[in-house]
């Protein structure tokens, strides 16, 4: 995927500038900065919530940036939300089946422990257990792009290596991971690359060990 020369305006201030990268097939990256730096308005562009830009966004070769969400959803780009992704009224199984795809649900409850709460509204659910839901149920639409925005949000300590164990899972030759998360150790186990987003531009972009031991990114953060 290519994102080219994307800027966003919104309320008349400029959110994303001129922003430019590139993820190769297979490559997991991860998207770091502080609060309001961009990274969240970028998944809407790329998912195609925010249609008002410049710029291009490249799949496979194809420019999709005039096309819906559904539509890139259907070209192969996924995304689990930051949060309310989960329907809790409906059951857990429920939560799987309202994909319209014929998989072996039972299997993949069970590959996530979540088999014995299949009938059970996806409200009882804890935060890890509802973002493990999330990702299978991503899964099962076998993207080629997965945007994943804060997987570790609302996710107690104990549960933060069973999602990154989930997210190495969906790893794939032919499937890129692109990864926004505030927990630069957790996010450098799992990225090959860390970009670092900083009033609406990239300012970083490098190893995660090589971006952590870099003074500017305490700057960034601490001032």
């Amino acid at each position: 995927m290519k994102v080219e020369d994307i800027v966003v305006s919104l309320g008349g201030s400029l959110i994303l500038k001129n922003l430019s990268f590139k993820i190769d097939q297979g490559e997991t990256v991860g998207i770091i900065g502080p609060n309001g730096s961009g990274k969240t308005t970028l998944f809407n562009v790329i998912s195609g919530f925010i249609r008002e830009i410049s710029g291009t966004i490249e799949l496979d070769g194809e420019r999709i940036e005039n096309y819906p969400p559904f539509i890139r959803a259907q070209k192969g780009i996924g995304r689990v939300f930051q949060s309310g992704g989960i329907f809790g009224e409906l059951t857990v199984l429920e939560n799987l089946i309202i994909t319209g795809k014929k998989v072996p649900y039972d299997e993949l409850l069970k590959a996530i422990g979540l088999l014995n709460k299949a009938k059970e509204p996806a409200s009882v659910l804890s935060g890890g257990q509802k973002r493990l839901l999330e990702l299978i149920r991503a899964e099962i639409f076998d993207p080629k792009v997965l945007l994943l925005d804060e997987p570790t949000a609302g996710v107690a300590p104990n549960m933060k290596q069973v999602l990154a164990d989930r997210i190495n899972s969906l790893k794939s030759k032919t499937r890129s991971l692109l990864i926004i998360e505030h927990d630069i150790q957790f996010i450098s186990s799992l990225c090959d690359r860390v970009l670092v987003l900083f009033q609406g531009e990239i300012v970083m972009s490098g190893k995660p060990d090589q971006v952590r031991k870099d003074p500017y990114l305490q700057e960034i953060y601490f001032g």
